[in-house]
């Protein structure tokens, strides 16, 4: 089995072991390797294999629009 979409990962890495059970092989990383490849950890990644990357910052709230200046981004 191999899943189409980013959002099937997490589930089929979970269920993997219940499906290898009932004879169903998938070819996806299990859930440790699903977290290393978040977009939100490229720049380690990328360090780790000595690629340069660009300077970046996971944004999960709205307001960090209003205070990113002070932090030393540069928002238009």
């Amino acid at each position: 089995m191999i899943p189409c979409l980013d959002a099937e990962m997490q589930s089929f890495a979970r269920l993997a072991p219940t499906l290898t059970g009932m004879g169903i092989r998938t070819f996806i990383p299990n859930s440790h390797q699903l977290a290393l490849r978040s977009k939100d950890r490229l720049p380690e990644l990328a360090a780790a294999t000595g690629i340069s990357s660009p300077r970046t910052q996971a944004v999960y709230q709205a307001n960090f629009f209003h205070t990113c200046e002070a932090q030393g981004w540069r928002y238009p």
